[in-house]
């Protein structure tokens, strides 16, 4: 893949490498696809945590709402990924436990590690900047899914969208496709029809609108095709009341609302068997913090220290 607009290419991978990486065409990829910038932001959000690390997960709190159901489910919770890494490997033995139990159409979502971001911009390269942080990424849940039986074999890497980077891979029984828009859709259900196992990476679309992403023309197919996916994956970020808060899901687990503690840390304050709305978990942000000591100003200092965390650039 193309390390920068001017041209300049690793050296090629070795011929009998069954997985190859897409090559963004040079300076094909342009702009910016609007949504990105604020769903994939920083993986330092508090604390003393950098731009390529998450806080550490300190042990789960009491449940928000009582019940020895409910604390057993937070006692059950998974800790959150530390790195980009870690983020990797749990997506991966989610998305495996969710093919061995059955689930051929998934959907992935994953934050970003931050690569070449400044004070005013975190993306300053656009979506190609994007694409060279999430292939690998992706790359690395693929190579796992293939040691898996029934998944083996070659894939075969391309762009779809040159405008917006969307990279597939594609085999006989496995295929993915990473950043995929609303426009292309038809296209992969076309194209992934068969298949064993079919990954949706980091979509690119947004539910709830009036007018939605999938647009008027053939609206009801591209719905019922995204809606025959499961999501077996998900890390997603919010800043809720102050409060740097993370959902994740992790196949075969529930939605765990993770709240930061302000020291580098964070709290899982609650466990939904289903993937709950922004409002559910604002409720859950606002009781979590009517529970908690402190005084306005205690409130106001962490703010301000978080916005001068998430100034700093990455330490050594």
């Amino acid at each position: 893949m193309a390390e920068s607009a001017a041209g300049s290419r690793p050296p090629p991978r070795a011929a009998a490498s069954p997985l190859q990486r897409p090559a963004c065409p040079g300076g094909s990829c342009r702009g910016r696809i609007p949504g990105r910038e604020h769903r994939w932001k920083r993986w330092a959000a508090s604390g003393p945590a950098t731009r390529s690390r998450l806080p550490a997960p300190a042990p789960c709190s009491a449940p928000i709402d009582g019940g020895e159901e409910a604390g057993a489910r937070l006692e059950s919770a998974k800790p959150l990924p530390r790195s980009p890494e870690e983020t990797v490997q749990q997506a991966l033995q989610a998305s495996r436990s969710a093919f061995q139990d059955g689930v051929g159409r998934q959907l992935v979502e994953m934050p970003l590690p931050l690569i070449g971001a400044t004070d005013l911009d975190d993306w300053p390269g656009g979506i190609r900047q994007q694409l060279q942080a999430a292939a690998p990424m992706a790359e690395g849940i693929l190579n796992g899914l293939r040691r898996v039986g029934g998944l083996e074999g070659r894939l075969d890497a391309e762009i779809l969208d040159d405008a917006d980077c969307v990279a597939a891979w594609t085999g006989q029984n496995l295929a993915a496709v990473l950043f995929p828009t609303a426009d292309i859709l038809i296209e992969l259900k076309r194209r992934f029809e068969g298949k064993k196992l079919v990954l949706m990476i980091n979509p690119e679309w947004r539910g709830g609108q009036v007018i939605s992403d999938f647009g008027l023309f053939g609206r009801k197919e591209k719905e019922d095709f995204v809606a025959s996916f499961t999501q077996s994956y998900c890390l997603r970020q919010y800043r809720i009341q102050g409060k740097d808060v993370r959902l994740l899901r992790c196949y075969p687990g529930d939605w765990q609302v993770c709240v930061g503690s302000g020291a580098g840390s964070a709290n899982c304050v609650a466990v939904e068997t289903e993937q709950p709305s922004y409002k559910r978990i604002e409720e859950i942000v606002v009781k979590d913090d009517a529970g908690q000591s402190g005084s306005l100003l205690d409130k106001i200092k962490k703010e301000f220290d978080f916005n001068a965390q998430s100034l700093k650039g990455p330490e050594g």
